[in-house]
């Protein structure tokens, strides 16, 4: 049977929902999540539920350093970690068990070759691609230790280039505070973006929803559902939906 994630946007929800475990973005090489908590909120809650730490930021040369030692002073927690970054992950396993790491690149994993490649690792989990046609999707979930994003937006653009900042540089324009969207020109579709310290992210326009193909997916080892983008409402009918 699948264990449930949920990605956390308040220390709160992990009372509120109940999941077999947590997903918290961290203070630091989070590139986006439901939110950020610091490492002391983190501490107060990892002997207390199953806690994954979201390090999905693209981990450059000079970061490295840096990014070794918030391993090294994380590890030593009761939790586990998702990365996206083939270099994140590989600067993780040299520190810790790889049964403490999930990877979860978002679109790269679309078949069992390259899913293969990094269950060699001994991993803990595996995220496969949600661009997938759902009989992929089901026929992929059997593997050993896949992840599969249950409900949620997948990104299908991330770069360390700061987009909007660029574009505004170069139009002499100013957005307004809060979320933004790009407009395809021949489509009047909306693509939710994103920009920090890390760069740009952009995101699918639809949000992936198995929920009524929950029962097709059920031999994954992972189902997450990512608030990130979401309303509490929203959140609050898909685990009404899962209770069901």
């Amino acid at each position: 049977m699948s264990e449930l994630l949920l990605t956390v946007k308040e220390l709160k929800d992990i009372e509120k929902y109940s999941a077999d475990g947590y997903v918290l973005g961290y203070e630091k090489y989070t590139f986006f999540g439901a939110s950020r908590f610091s490492y002391d909120e983190i501490a107060s809650i990892s002997n207390k539920a199953n806690v994954f730490v979201l390090l999905n930021a693209l981990i450059h040369e000079n970061n490295i350093e840096d990014f070794n030692s918030e391993i090294n002073k994380l590890a030593k927690l009761d939790v586990n970690f998702i990365v996206q970054d083939t270099g994140a992950l590989s600067l993780i396993l040299k520190q810790i068990s790889p049964k403490r790491v999930v990877f979860n690149p978002y679109t790269m994993i679309c078949n069992k070759n390259d899913f293969s490649a990094y269950q060699n690792e001994g991993i803990l989990g595996i995220g496969i691609s949600s661009q997938l046609f759902i009989e992929e999707t089901i026929e992929l979930s059997k593997l050993d230790n896949a992840l599969i994003l249950l409900y949620g937006y997948e990104p299908i653009y991330q770069s360390n280039r700061k987009v909007l900042s660029l574009y505004q540089e170069a139009k002499k324009v100013r957005f307004p505070n809060g979320q933004l969207y790009l407009r395809e020109d021949t489509r009047d579709v909306l693509y939710s973006i994103i920009e920090n310290e890390y760069g740009s992210v952009i995101f699918n326009c639809k949000k992936v929803n198995l929920i009524r193909r929950i029962k097709d997916i059920k031999e994954a080892k992972y189902l997450l559902i990512d608030t990130f983008l979401s309303s509490e409402d929203e959140i609050d009918n898909v685990i009404k939906e899962l209770n069901e």
